[in-house]
């Protein structure tokens, strides 16, 4: 139990922070007890099935097969046991190293990006209705130069549902000239991105084929 726990951390600090789901990996008491139940149960019944065998047996016949070194049966019921136990023992050591060797596997899947030294956070402006379209978005690029102005930052990116791993943005929407449903429900949703020049830069993504976005319009 203790290298468990000790295991567990030590796996988990070696993890990406951005992998999905690992709050979720704990050394959980709820098996911990359904085991420890398991393995007394176990002992209690392998324990006292021999008991009762020897209140049933005579007494004269136990010594005298003690004496011989036991009978045939009893061995091949031991045998069976040990080899029903290394099967066992086998399977679960198979699981461990295939378990292990996933997460080697994941450790060297390159995903696209690089995550090293990169600092994602969420922020809002001004939300006030009498804030125009223009405006907001006047402020968020005044947000993005003061943030390429400080020192040490290489490349700095605004972005709407692009981090990697982390889901996506919908919006409902419906379609002009039809009538607008009753609630957001039934509507359809459109998955969008938004990211700006400096996103390939910050996270180091390698261009396969064409060039990446620019400032320029179109």
């Amino acid at each position: 139990m203790v290298l468990a726990k000790w295991g567990t951390r030590a796996i988990l600090a070696a993890l990406p922070d951005a992998l999905p789901r690992t709050d979720e990996i704990i050394v959980d008491w709820h098996v911990l007890l359904f085991t420890a139940g398991i393995s007394i149960l176990t002992g209690v019944v392998f324990g006292l099935a021999p008991a009762f065998k020897a209140l049933q047996s005579d007494m004269h016949e136990t010594l005298k097969e003690g004496g011989r070194g036991g009978s045939g049966t009893r061995h091949r019921t031991q045998s069976v046991f040990v080899v029903v136990e290394v099967a066992m023992a086998l399977v679960l050591l198979v699981g461990a190293g295939l378990m292990i060797r996933s997460l080697v596997a994941l450790a060297k899947i390159d995903p696209g990006f690089d995550p090293r030294n990169v600092l994602s956070f969420s922020t809002s402006l001004n939300s006030a209705k009498d804030v125009t379209a223009a405006q907001l978005r006047a402020n968020y690029r005044e947000s993005l130069r003061q943030l390429e102005a400080v020192p040490g930052i290489e490349s700095a990116s605004l972005i709407g549902g692009s981090l990697p791993m982390t889901g996506d943005s919908e919006v409902p929407f419906w379609l002009e000239g039809q009538a607008k449903p009753a609630n957001e429900n039934d509507m359809p949703f459109a998955v969008f991105y938004c990211v700006n020049p400096g996103y390939q830069t910050a996270l180091r993504l390698p261009v396969q084929r064409g060039r990446f976005f620019h400032r320029a319009r179109r």
